[in-house]
């Protein structure tokens, strides 16, 4: 592990990244992504992607950047943390109205649909985020609500 990646996952459990952020990383990540530059997980092994879903109430798209691990059946699952937050995400209501939505990893765009994780492939899919980055385990400290978890898969 790289010193990058071990000054993330210790800032990562604190209530500074929490506060930092939605206000500068998740903006970075999406300038970076308009620009070509390098996003804010370059240097570490933190796998990030783009999920693009359909807004329950306007019906424009919005584009968050987020971590994604593999899935067993190939396709990737993303937590709804909010950064540990009192309230689900925008894109974890998004997708339970709408199911559909567009995800970019490694440089690839597909189309995908969207399936709540429920049961014990829930608790091995939350030790793995946990166990990629130790700050999921203090966002569970900040709040009593469950962390929404999807399979993002190819239709």
């Amino acid at each position: 592990m790289n010193p990058y990646e071990t000054f993330a996952r210790q800032i990562g459990r604190t209530r500074l990244l929490a506060w930092l952020g939605p206000r500068l990383f998740t903006r970075f990540d999406l300038y970076a992504r308009r620009t070509g530059m390098p996003d804010s997980t370059s240097g570490t092994n933190f796998p990030l992607v783009y999920l693009t879903t359909t807004r329950r109430r306007s019906g424009e798209p919005r584009t968050v950047p987020l971590l994604g691990i593999p899935a067993d059946d190939g396709g990737t699952v993303v937590a709804g943390t909010n950064w540990g937050g009192p309230q689900d995400p925008g894109w974890v209501h998004n997708l339970r109205v709408d199911p559909h939505a567009v995800l970019e990893r490694a440089g690839e765009t597909i189309d995908v649909t969207a399936r709540p994780v429920e049961g014990p492939d829930y608790d091995r899919y939350w030790s793995q985020f946990v166990d990629m980055f130790p700050g999921y385990a203090s966002y569970r400290t900040r709040t009593d609500r469950p962390f929404a978890l999807f399979v993002l898969e190819e239709p």
